[in-house]
């Protein structure tokens, strides 16, 4: 699996955002938020906001973000602010919505979901993630444009089933069932409120359902898969044969590590991201998931997402040299020196000549501008094998 050590080569460097006028720090922060650079953009969305009030599309840009940081209080405040603008915008207040119910607002979500069955969907491919009740997780992806209506009515039935309204429940799954046949999940779900409203007949026949169209769409196990891979890097034809296989949503982890090793190879972070966390739904005991998915945020500017990963590995696997590694150079990049001294220290501790451990705490020592302690590291580091850059030695002690 994919393995990184990140030396500080250019911590001594520092950068400020230049003044910008309101309507281009709004735009640059929606560039931020295609890029997946949630940070970036919050901090341009509360820059923009604070210097005009008045953009509109700021705070719907913030609300996004803030939800995919787990800021879900704060996104629903935004939400609020910018539907009292656009009462009607469709995405805006289906992701309310979703947001809503996730929280566990169920009447004031329902009543967003009733709404959305009045308006017309905008014209895009966002990608949305639906929630499971048979399991509590996400159980479909879909788009505004292609299965809105169907999504929305499958969410009017989890909404009525959590207010204990089972009957309403089964009009709706009802409703998207017949505009969507095919998802397995309506059925498991409809089995639900058919069980609440005891019809324990009609439960037992949708569950079959459900099982029968699962496995028509999974054709090829990921188990099969797994027997078959010799842990070799992927050929473009292996690489097209996975895809194949991924798109039956194997419940198994291997197969997505292996395209996210693929990916992370390529630099193509967003796409390992997205990998990662689907084999993490199926091992998250495993730390070295965590660990890669770490390094792929690291690399997205994700950091806090990035640093919780770190510290998700280090607790299932303390003496994990490149976790420990890592999370301490994140936290020289934000500002966290001493605490990054310590990371530094645990992964020497494990291993005494960890040469990137030395380079990379010597630049800590640095930083904390003790040149004595830093000059001795870096010296340690050349010995080890750390290829030194000219410009940083001298900088960091005349070498």
């Amino acid at each position: 699996m994919y393995r990184h050590a990140m030396l500080l080569l250019s911590i001594l460097l520092s950068g400020t955002l230049s003044a910008q006028s309101p309507s281009r720090m709004l735009e640059m922060a929606d560039a931020a938020l295609e890029n997946h650079q949630y940070e970036k953009a919050l901090e341009l969305y509360d820059r923009c906001l604070a210097a005009d009030a008045s953009l509109k599309e700021a705070y719907r840009g913030r609300a996004l973000v803030r939800e995919r940081l787990g800021k879900t209080d704060e996104a629903l405040t935004d939400y609020n602010v910018y539907l009292s603008m656009h009462p009607e915008h469709y995405e805006a207040l289906f992701s309310r919505a979703a947001l809503r119910y996730q929280k566990g607002f169920y009447q004031p979500a329902k009543e967003d979901f009733l709404k959305l069955m009045s308006l017309a969907p905008g014209e895009t491919t966002t990608v949305y993630f639906e929630m499971n009740r048979y399991t509590g997780g996400v159980s479909n992806v879909f788009t505004m444009q292609k299965d809105s209506k169907s999504a929305v009515l499958h969410y009017l039935g989890l909404t009525s089933m959590a207010l204990q309204q089972c009957r309403e429940a089964l009009h709706y799954y009802d409703s998207a069932i017949v505009l969507t046949p095919d998802q397995p999940t309506f059925y498991r779900n409809r089995a639900l409120a058919r069980r609440s409203c005891a019809d324990s007949l009609g439960a037992s026949q949708d569950l079959l359902r459900a099982q029968q169209l699962q496995q028509k769409v999974n054709k090829v196990t990921a188990y099969e898969w797994i027997a078959q891979y010799d842990g070799k890097p992927l050929s473009e034809q292996e690489l097209r044969e996975l895809n194949e296989l991924l798109e039956s949503q194997p419940r198994a982890s291997l197969p997505y590590a292996v395209r996210a090793d693929y990916y992370m190879n390529r630099k193509q972070y967003q796409l390992a991201d997205d990998d990662l966390t689907k084999a993490l739904r199926y091992d998250t005991l495993n730390a070295e998931l965590w660990y890669n998915r770490a390094i792929a945020r690291d690399r997205l500017n994700h950091n806090q997402l990035a640093l919780l990963d770190y510290t998700a590995a280090l607790s299932l696997n303390e003496n994990y040299q490149e976790a420990w590694l890592n999370r301490g150079s994140l936290l020289v990049k934000l500002g966290r020196v001493k605490e990054a001294m310590d990371d530094f220290g645990h992964a020497l501790a494990i291993d005494p000549e960890y040469g990137a451990a030395l380079y990379n705490r010597a630049v800590a020592w640095h930083l904390l501008g003790n040149k004595k302690e830093a000059c001795y590291d870096l010296r340690r580091a050349r010995e080890y094998g750390v290829q030194v850059p000219e410009s940083v030695a001298k900088k960091i002690c005349g070498l």
